[in-house]
């Protein structure tokens, strides 16, 4: 690697969000610039820290780098479901809260039980008719 690549790869390091695997991910990088330019690589970090989920842990530098995830294209922001949409959502697929919700009021402790007691009711009545 030369100097000057090592000056860009230490910038881009500076801006990666997760310093773990420094040499390896000095090695991937000069893979990278082969196919992209230094700037490619720098714009490409500022769009994953703006579209990765706030549940998923930022990528190695190695893997995001041997991946091409600079070139990886987002879709449109959606937007948060509100505790209305995720009510018609569970009550669109029979989830079991809601049946909980209906026979206790709220919420209980008994899980998805009313599922199992409710689905073996429905087979002794299969097998009895």
């Amino acid at each position: 690697m030369t100097t000057a690549m090592q000056h860009e790869f230490e910038e881009w390091w500076d801006s990666y969000p997760r310093k773990v695997g420094k040499l390896a991910a000095m090695k991937a990088y000069a893979k990278a610039r082969k196919t992209a330019t230094a700037q490619e690589l720098r714009e490409g970090i500022g769009r994953y820290m703006k579209h990765k989920p706030s549940y998923a842990d930022y990528a190695h530098p190695q893997t995001w780098l041997n991946q091409g995830r600079w070139m990886d294209q987002y879709g449109a922001e959606r937007p948060m479901l509100t505790p209305t949409d995720t009510r018609s959502f569970l009550e669109s697929i029979g989830h079991w809260s809601i049946d909980c919700e209906r026979l206790h009021g709220g919420t209980c402790q008994s899980g998805n039980a009313h599922y199992d007691k409710r689905d073996a009711e429905q087979a002794m009545k299969a097998q009895a008719s």
